[in-house]
């Protein structure tokens, strides 16, 4: 009988490995630091005797609630070699309460103290941890949990994601092997936060392959971080690498060697083609999911030509579409996507009712995608199962409406939805950022010419779209705020 599989110090080996190679390469680079494998496994491994010293309780969940990016990395990567999973904690939406762990290392007390919270600071990578005995390394099961996740998705409902140890490994290979990084050249910028998958992961293939990670900092100048740390991988959000085109100076060179990979949203070709004229002309549209993996990839301009296609599904994913009986349909034809891989979760965390029955059935994930698959392997999305909208028969994609009214003038920002009122009747409405020359009429008008059919549009301006980490629009907080203001609640 075969051993069952292993992983050691989760991922600590690969970081020591590459010290011992090539000690002075530059592991991770943060405002004007650089900091040396070398040096990033000595800080690791000072803040593992640390933890071990103070940690009484060194299995289950911990939450890791630091400020500073390369800290939360040590930390989080120490806490990896005890053999406790780990999920990062960004904003008020990762709460001890929501999540449960069984510690928490943060750089604050909170206003009531916690016996489960060690307080950490930016000393305790000093040589005084030298005085601490030294942690041994040791072994994972496969399936012993390694990564919690919060996805939100579209619904606003936080959903907890566990990633076994096979699984993050089965992600990373797909990432290190699909998405066109450079091994050991890889100088890579995630602008995503860590919470999220890809924010974990991305920056983990990177030191994986032997490359430099280079930490996004607050307010800082992305543009000029990418020059000046030789940045040739980036993986943002659609809406990141809008705000990232927009504010770029005039006289600003395209950099030729750098690659963006894009997901968590459409991207549109406005966007595309001016990332492509002003950025670079290398730009990734990925297709996956918090749940699932990377399951597509494409250039952007492959999508241009052809509105919604993601990208040829890659070997490692098995992906099927299904009718409302979950029949395969055959290729061509428009149904429900469904897929599965050795990277795919199969049940949320603490799941119950039926939206997790709906997602996950019979060792299939349904991520609530609208498509064709074409012989070839190519996905296209049409849209989002849940999102369809039903105008007294005339049912349609708020993609559809959003993709009219963006290239009217002076619209910064838009998400169409609908909302039903007067006994059902659902009539279309967009929350719109205005920007300089809007004029409403015209968006009006334009929405007549392109859906005669329908009702008139409703309007209401909104100083920012709600997106979750990974750049997804979540129309049920436009949606609640609208019936709140319509029914006098502010």
């Amino acid at each position: 009988m075969s051993p069952t599989p292993s992983f050691k110090s989760t991922f600590f080996a690969s970081i020591l490995h590459r010290a011992r190679c090539a000690p002075h390469a530059i592991a991770v680079s943060f405002g004007a630091q650089d900091v040396s494998y070398g040096e990033f496994a000595r800080d690791i491994e000072r803040a593992t005797r640390q933890l071990a010293a103070r940690a009484q309780n060194r299995s289950g969940l911990a939450m890791v609630h630091i400020a500073h990016p390369y800290l939360h990395w040590v930390i989080t990567i120490a806490l990896g070699r005890l053999g406790m999973s780990t999920v990062s904690a960004i904003d008020a939406t990762h709460t001890p309460a929501m999540i449960g762990p069984d510690l928490v290392v943060a750089d604050a007390q909170g206003s009531v103290p916690d016996p489960r919270v060690i307080v950490v600071s930016p000393d305790w990578t000093a040589a005084a941890s030298d005085a601490l005995p030294p942690f041994a390394d040791i072994e994972h099961a496969a399936e012993a949990p390694f990564r919690l996740v919060l996805s939100s998705g579209t619904t606003g409902t936080p959903k907890k994601i566990l990633l076994s140890h096979a699984q993050f490994q089965a992600r990373l290979q797909s990432i290190a092997a699909g998405t066109g990084m450079l091994g050991e050249a890889t100088s890579s910028m995630t602008l995503v936060g860590i919470d999220t998958v890809a924010g974990h992961l991305f920056p983990m293939t990177t030191w994986f392959l032997g490359g430099r990670t280079v930490l996004s900092i607050a307010g800082e100048d992305v543009y000029q971080a990418i020059i000046r740390k030789r940045v040739n991988y980036s993986f943002m959000a659609p809406v990141q690498l809008e705000q990232l085109v927009n504010v770029l100076p005039p006289a600003a060179w395209p950099v030729p060697e750098l690659t963006v990979s894009l997901a968590g949203s459409s991207l549109p070709r406005l966007v595309s083609e001016r990332a492509r004229a002003r950025l670079t002309p290398s730009l990734r549209m990925l297709y996956g999911s918090t749940e699932a993996g990377l399951v597509t990839a494409s250039h952007a301009g492959f999508a241009d030509a052809m509105p919604g296609a993601t990208g040829f599904v890659r070997p490692d994913v098995d992906l099927q579409i299904v009718d409302q009986e979950g029949r395969v349909l055959p290729f061509g034809q428009t149904g429900e996507v469904r897929c599965r891989s050795m990277g795919c979760v199969t049940r949320y965390l603490d799941q119950s009712g039926i939206e997790g029955d709906e997602i996950f059935r019979d060792g299939w994930f349904y991520p609530g995608d609208a498509a064709t698959l074409s012989a070839d392997g190519l996905l296209t999305i049409v849209g989002r199962t849940k999102e369809l909208m039903n105008f007294g028969g005339v049912k349609m994609l708020p993609n559809e409406v959003e993709a009219v009214l963006a290239a009217c003038p002076g619209v910064q920002d838009l998400a169409a939805f609908a909302l039903e009122h007067d006994g059902g009747v659902a009539t279309p409405w967009v929350a719109v950022v205005r920007g300089p020359d809007y004029d409403q009429s015209l968006l009006a008008a334009a929405f007549s010419r392109s859906f005669p059919r329908l009702p008139a549009i409703r309007f209401v301006h909104a100083d920012l779209i709600p997106r979750n980490g990974m750049g997804k629009v979540q129309r049920n907080l436009i949606r609640e705020q609208v019936q709140r203001t319509l029914a006098g609640g502010g």
